[in-house]
């Protein structure tokens, strides 16, 4: 069988960038738009998970563990596996997100305006992990392509705000 782990995550990113672009580009977009882009985004990293438990780590968290630590260790120089825990919470923060916006669409738009700012700051804070630090050539290029793009894209909301 084909290893889905790269083809699952690139469909995830490609789903946050086209909800950021929606988010932030300065107009009103339609929530049933983003909510789609938001979700599909969510079900193919989910994916992306499954996948690299599935290919990779032989169903182990000790096995995902590991591999965080030893990835971790060439580029940072320490051996610490805790970044698996990071990505823990980013999986539920963002599946409890779609869901809140499935069940109760009304209350997730209402949500205080700092939770917004704050989830796309720690999603891009990961996503940068991901590509920039711990990924290297094309890979590398294309993530930081993207959260520079991000970057741009809240500097140019928020002085239309």
């Amino acid at each position: 069988m084909t290893d889905p782990t790269r083809f699952t995550i690139w469909i995830a990113l490609a789903c946050w960038l086209a909800f950021m672009h929606l988010t932030y580009r300065g107009r009103e977009a339609s929530p049933n738009l983003m909510r789609i882009w938001w979700s599909v985004g969510c079900l193919a990293y989910v994916a992306h998970v499954i996948a690299a438990f599935q290919f990779h780590h032989a169903w182990s968290h000790s096995a995902a563990f590991e591999a965080t630590a030893i990835q971790a260790e060439e580029v940072v120089g320490r051996r610490v596996g805790l970044g698996i825990y990071v990505n823990y919470a980013f999986t539920l923060i963002w599946i409890g997100d779609v869901v809140w916006w499935w069940v109760n669409p009304n209350h997730h738009q209402a949500r205080a305006t700092w939770v917004g700012p704050t989830w796309h700051g720690f999603f891009c804070f990961i996503v940068f992990n991901a590509t920039v630090v711990f990924e290297d050539g094309p890979v590398r290029w294309l993530g930081a392509a993207g959260c520079f793009w991000i970057v741009l894209l809240w500097i140019r909301c928020g002085r239309s705000r």
